[in-house]
């Protein structure tokens, strides 16, 4: 029992109480190499969450730092690197009987949740800019929590690998 709720996921009860108040992106990087036309790649995204909450002014903070390695066969660093920092602020009108585990675990779920479209947005606009096929982002799948990986107020997931070739993405490999 949690919060007097039976069986009460932790981020349920910050979900409950929270507005979306802005979502920007406040940083982002982006290169490619020679090699990025040598054929099939895979690709790599991982998502590093950081929160900070001000009880003072009823705000929670977000930074969702996302990265996305593309490698080729035989090629000794990636081929393309993407990294975007997403800002969420939520606004909290109650906090009592919140936990640091509602935080991470509302920041884990929900804050990425709200951040994938805008993720899968930049990365999509941000290749063809680049002068490649459009990337697409998976959709944003809710992992089991026993596949979290948490330090502190930092989280850090690793999304599943997914192969790209030259003319246009593949199907996610398993």
């Amino acid at each position: 029992m949690q919060n007097g709720k039976p069986n009460t996921p932790a981020g349920l009860d910050v979900s409950d109480r929270v507005e979306l108040m802005d979502i920007r992106i406040i940083k982002s990087a982006f290169e490619q190499t020679p090699e990025v036309n040598r054929g099939r790649k895979n690709v790599d995204i991982n998502r590093k969450v950081n929160l900070q909450v001000d009880k003072e002014k009823n705000l929670l903070f977000v930074v969702i730092d996302f990265d996305l390695k593309a490698s080729v066969e035989g090629a000794s660093s990636p081929v393309i690197t993407i990294t975007a920092s997403f800002l969420l602020v939520y606004k909290l009108q109650d906090f009592s009987g919140l936990t640091d585990e509602s935080y991470r675990s509302f920041a884990e779920i929900n804050s990425v949740f709200n951040a994938w479209p805008y993720w899968r947005e930049f990365v999509q606009n941000i290749t063809v800019r680049m002068g490649l096929p459009s990337l697409t982002i998976p959709v944003f799948r809710i992992a089991k929590s026993s596949d979290k990986e948490s330090n502190n107020d930092t989280i850090s997931k690793k999304v599943k690998s997914k192969a790209v070739t030259k003319k246009n993405v593949e199907k996610t490999k398993v």
